[in-house]
């Protein structure tokens, strides 16, 4: 599809939903200095209900712009965007505003703003604009409410827990970026629970019944095969019938008659992509999680170690390399050739947490899991690819995985995660 064509379906999706929206939310967060204004940040979405709220917060160096247009007056600021590539906000006037519909801008029902409910969204990414010099002060200006840096300042002001999924939502996702979003309320996948043999897919609706013809697409993997079925959605639960020893899940939501898709959502059983809270988990088998990575060699997600001693310097330099690169397991009673030893250590657990705590720089959490193995007690600890990158050894530097081995961060890589988090560290207090 070219760009026309992905506009067209982006406008012919507002146009179904239009009556599903009570008002056009816009927020923005704007920079001033001796240049004049410059755009920051501007999230445009569609509530479901019907709200008049209009607010301006003026901090000097930085204003919040707040306001709820008419669900037509936003469609009609989209298209002006689109088309003018303009946008007013209280008679202050940005230009050069280019809405990207290619695919690392545009985006349907799978995306990773993480909003509550299935969305497509386009975003703009403007040229760097820089905060203002880090100052604690910035957000204390007469009676306006107290803000102790920009990055306390956005998650209020965009509402960015009430509306997403904020335990992985980052905040680089609006900086330097306009973001329009469109909800679609009248389905989604709200929690999934895992049982021995029974999946449970329960969903929900801004309103009191679901959609007609309404089914749920499913296909799952189990000790390396798949298993695929359809199921019609007549209330607001389904249950899926499958073989214990489940790997990975995807969930499609669709129309029967039309194939339009309300929902999608995939999970595997071990993910280094952090926490999941729609997945609930009534029967877990950690052995058979677990088994996979342990009939390997060790690699780029998996480390073996027999035990943990009380200055080990290669865990805590593992444990960067993992947050740092795309998350990976240490096992705790594996040697180096993968045979399992077992482990008996009552403290393993405190342990691995304070080294963690006090040596890593930013806070990292790991999921630690005991479980047995050929008789013998393992322990897995789990590190996901971190949100805040990167993660420093305290005293020493960040560490990569390239392959199974761990290496410092060049100065180079480093650089590159800074430039990518677009300013962030003027404000999060870390030196570079």
């Amino acid at each position: 599809m070219n760009e026309k064509e992905y506009f067209e379906m982006f406008e012919n999706y507002w146009k179904n939903l239009s009556d599903d929206y009570g008002c056009c939310r816009v927020q923005a967060i704007i920079f001033r200095d001796n240049e004049g204004q410059k755009l920051y940040s501007i999230y445009i979405d569609f509530p479901f209900e019907e709200l008049h709220e209009e607010k301006i917060l003026d901090y000097g160096k930085v204003i919040m712009f707040k306001k709820h247009y008419s669900v037509k007056t936003g469609f009609e600021l989209i298209n002006k965007i689109h088309k003018e590539k303009t946008i007013e906000l209280n008679g202050m006037k940005f230009e050069d505003i280019t809405l990207s519909f290619y695919l690392q801008n545009y985006s349907s029902i799978k995306n990773q703003l993480d909003y509550k409910w299935p969305i497509h969204y386009v975003s703009h990414r403007f040229p760097n604009v820089h905060p203002p010099n880090r100052d604690h002060h910035l957000f204390s200006k007469g009676n306006l409410p107290y803000y102790s840096s920009l990055d306390s300042a956005m998650i209020d002001w965009l509402d960015l827990f009430e509306y997403y999924d904020g335990y992985r939502l980052s905040n680089d996702l609006f900086r330097n970026n306009l973001i329009i979003c469109l909800p679609n309320y009248k389905v989604k996948i709200d929690k999934i629970v895992i049982d021995k043999d029974k999946i449970f897919v329960k969903f929900l609706s801004k309103y009191k019944e679901l959609p007609d013809n309404l089914i749920c697409r499913y296909e799952y993997e189990y000790d390396s095969k798949f298993d695929r079925g359809n199921l019609n959605v007549n209330n607001n639960e389904v249950v899926i019938n499958t073989k214990e020893n489940l790997n990975k899940l995807s969930i499609c939501l669709i129309n029967e008659k039309t194939d339009e898709v309300y929902d999608w959502y995939e999970f595997y059983l071990v993910s280094f992509s952090g926490k999941d809270d729609i997945v609930e988990y009534k029967y877990k088998s950690y052995e058979h999680i677990f088994d996979p990575y342990l009939k390997k060699c060790e690699s780029k997600n998996v480390e073996f170690k027999q035990n943990l001693p009380k200055h080990d310097k290669e865990f805590l330099e593992t444990v960067s390399a993992f947050a740092n690169t795309e998350g990976g397991i240490i096992f705790f009673g594996v040697d180096d050739n993968g045979g399992i030893v077992g482990i008996y250590d009552k403290e393993l657990e405190g342990r691995v947490i304070n080294m963690i705590s006090d040596k890593l720089d930013p806070r990292i959490d790991p999921e630690i899991s005991p479980f047995e193995k050929e008789g013998k007690s393992l322990v897995a600890v789990k590190i996901n690819e971190g949100t805040n990158k990167p993660y420093f050894v305290r005293e020493d530097t960040a560490y990569i995985r390239r392959g199974s081995t761990d290496r410092k961060m060049s100065r180079t890589e480093s650089d590159e995660i800074y430039n990518s988090k677009q300013g962030e560290s003027l404000y999060d207090g870390r030196h570079i």
